[in-house]
């Protein structure tokens, strides 16, 4: 076995659970039931560890038009050999026309089917997502819909068969859940030396990880795309057939155009594939081939790619003029907070970033934003607008600020003290930012926006400059609709999701998780809550009230620990 392809990402963390595989047998039914209990914020963990298979009824002598219809849409749960179930109530010249994989319309209810005698059956939903033939998970406006047009023939048996139907399935919300599992693949970023994670979706069987490897050969998301994240694999390359598996073992059989790529590219690409893998807990090991042929290639070196950046999971706290790490109730400082604590100790700083490489903090101060070497404190003051500044600290040393008059985002380097102004590429009616957080790849800033219909949260991609790593765009923003009555703070929990604290009734705030091109999952309230930090992982999160007690999460709700601080900094 290549050690090339052993090396698995160790942080993956929740996502490393044992795979069980349950299978559903729905018998003598002719449509999928409906009821049965929906539990409110359950973690996307436990909907993706379990992969189900239905087994919808086949056409049946004597169906009606309408009954065709409603059969054939009940049919795009049998995912099982392509969708042959499906395919059945097609005619036999449309059967291999019509692609299932094109599109799936995620519902809350089940299709209101019309024959109204014409020569098509209109079916119309309620729709809440839809996920395109690439697997990406798009939210829809609350109250959507929906409306499908079938046109239907008698065959020589004088049954009524479907000759032309829109590409793609209809699925329940909770059977969208029960067979299809969020995978997150990789791309790099434009210096080649960061992964940035693209969350996509596909069926929990046997063509997940096909799908996977074209989608990475396709590229990242569109949204991605313009802050110049990119596949290391190259455009004009092809798959050739299905990932194979043998054992423990995953082949990708590439086009004979890869030939001609360098041994840097090769070894990229096994990363990338790698690192994309690995929600497949029964595969250790991957390897490339040109046309069946074997491509001897070892992963890049440790240190050369930086695969989902760690942080200390201790929080870093500011409390009663100390700088340090939380333990219990005291706070310890290191050599670096120990010095950067006289030095920002006059400024009275309200909130923080740091970071983990330990080379740059920023504070938010009632005169503005500060940022200042660690090693060698001085501060800075980068952002003197008047009111209350959002900011955020990115892992190559930029200070982003936005400010709530609308007039824009900032980013200011420490050591050159140049700022950049930056505008989301399509303007989305922002009259100012709540809350900024940049993920600690470096790729993507998310941000809660006032607007003139309220707090919108969205995130964008970065685009840097290649010499430098200065930001110098903003992507179109991919606009998030996690809910709650009004978004007052974000954090970034992991490498692919967002907290979002929203208030809510009776003076509580909600902890809401967003998987940036995926699900909402609601993850308790905290009476009075104000700020939200994260760190690595979902158990990392914490919250601060309005007293500066810190909250903990324990399941769906959160204990509030002994702990009193000023503020929580933000590693990155």
């Amino acid at each position: 076995m290549r050690r090339a392809a052993n090396r698995r990402r160790a942080t993956r963390g929740a996502a490393a659970g044992i795979l069980v595989i349950a299978m559903l047998v729905l018998v003598g039914c002719a449509r999928i039931p409906t009821s049965g209990q929906v539990l409110a914020g359950e973690s996307e963990q436990q909907e993706s560890d379990q992969s189900y298979s239905f087994f919808p009824d086949p056409p049946r002598d004597g169906m009606s038009r309408e009954e065709v219809i409603e059969g054939f849409l009940d049919a795009g749960t049998g995912t099982q050999n392509d969708y042959e179930v499906a395919r059945q109530y097609l005619d036999e010249s449309f059967r291999q026309e019509w692609d299932p994989n094109a599109r799936i319309i995620v519902t809350a209810s089940v299709p209101d089917v019309v024959d109204d005698g014409s020569d098509r059956v209109e079916a119309s939903y309620k729709s809440s997502a839809s996920v395109d033939a690439e697997g990406i998970y798009s939210e829809l406006k609350s109250g959507t819909t929906e409306r499908l047009d079938f046109t239907l023939a008698q065959n020589a048996d004088g049954e009524w068969r479907i000759t032309e139907a829109p590409p793609g399935i209809v699925l329940l919300n909770q059977n969208f859940r029960s067979l299809f599992k969020s995978y997150t693949l990789y791309f790099y970023d434009d210096t080649l030396s960061r992964l940035v994670p693209d969350v996509r979706w596909f069926d929990a069987q046997q063509t997940a990880m096909t799908r996977i490897a074209r989608a990475l050969v396709n590229g990242p998301a569109p949204w991605l795309a313009e802050g110049n994240v990119v596949s290391a694999i190259p455009s004009d390359v092809t798959l050739l057939g299905a990932v194979t598996v043998e054992g423990d073992v995953a082949d990708v059989d590439f086009s004979s155009v890869l030939s001609s790529a360098s041994p840097e590219r090769y070894s990229r690409m096994l990363l990338q594939l790698t690192e994309s893998f690995a929600d497949f807990e029964s595969i250790t090991s991957v390897t490339m081939s040109i046309t069946g042929v074997p491509i001897d290639q070892d992963l890049p070196p440790e240190d050369a790619v930086v695969v989902n950046r760690q942080v200390t999971s201790t929080p870093l706290v500011y409390k009663g003029g100390e700088l340090g790490f939380l333990s219990g109730v005291n706070v310890t400082a290191s050599p670096e907070t120990a010095a950067l604590q006289g030095a920002i100790a006059s400024l009275t700083p309200q909130k923080g970033a740091y970071s983990s490489a330990g080379d740059v903090a920023s504070f938010v101060t009632p005169n503005g934003v500060y940022t200042t070497p660690i090693a060698v404190p001085d501060p800075l003051l980068v952002d003197a607008r008047p009111g209350p500044l959002a900011m955020s600290l990115d892992s190559w040393g930029y200070t982003w600020t936005g400010s709530t008059d609308g007039s824009g985002l900032r980013a200011t380097d420490v050591d050159d003290r140049q700022h950049s102004w930056l505008e989301p590429a399509e303007n989305v009616g922002a009259t100012g930012y709540r809350s900024i957080a940049v993920s600690r790849d470096g790729a993507r800033l998310a941000v809660l926006e006032n607007s003139s219909v309220g707090v919108k949260v969205a995130v964008m991609a970065i685009e840097r400059e290649p010499s430098t790593n200065r930001p110098i765009a903003l992507g179109n923003p991919l606009i998030l609709e996690p809910g709650g009555a009004s978004p007052i703070d974000l954090a970034w929990v992991d490498e692919t999701s967002l907290a979002v604290l929203a208030t809510g009734s009776e003076g509580t705030a909600e902890v809401r998780t967003q998987t940036v091109g995926g699900t909402v999952s609601v993850n308790g309230a905290v009476l009075e809550g104000q700020q939200i930090t994260g760190s690595n992982t979902p158990a990392g999160l914490r919250v601060l009230d309005k007293d500066r007690h810190i909250y903990v999460p324990k399941g769906n709700r959160w204990q509030q620990s002994e702990a009193v601080v000023d503020f929580i900094l933000t590693q990155v």
